[in-house]
């Protein structure tokens, strides 16, 4: 059933502004625009759409991307982490590889890390 509901429910969904711009369709990305936001004045943040389209169209194999060594951490965590959860079936670990995520990231100090850390499981 909630298959169902979620079945229905995107089929009535609008397509996104971003997505409309990417494929050209600037106006049709315009008029979803300012149904969304209720407002006609949508200039400023259809500029700033055009602007990201165009920022990640410029990008190249972006999926060759994930694989350098740089991003490992990241890829590692978020393929082990969702194993190890669906194996111990402990939603928790979930937050906690937000959180690790984002520490490296970001590359915040141990410091920082461990208030975030603490923060996440006291929300």
């Amino acid at each position: 059933m909630p298959a169902l509901i979620l079945f229905v429910g995107a089929l009535v969904l609008p397509e996104t502004p971003s997505s409309l711009v990417e494929r050209g369709h600037v106006e049709r990305g315009r008029h979803i625009l300012k149904r969304l936001r209720g407002t006609e004045d949508v200039d400023a943040e259809l500029s700033d759409i055009r602007t990201a389209v165009a920022a990640a169209s410029a990008i190249k194999n972006e999926w060759t991307a994930i694989f350098k060594r740089r991003y490992s951490p990241q890829l590692v965590i978020s393929i082990l982490v969702p194993c190890f959860q669906q194996w111990t079936g402990i939603n928790a670990i979930m937050c906690v590889r937000c959180v690790c995520a984002t520490c490296m990231t970001r590359r915040f100090t141990a410091v920082r890390c461990e208030l975030a850390r603490e923060f996440a499981w006291h929300v």
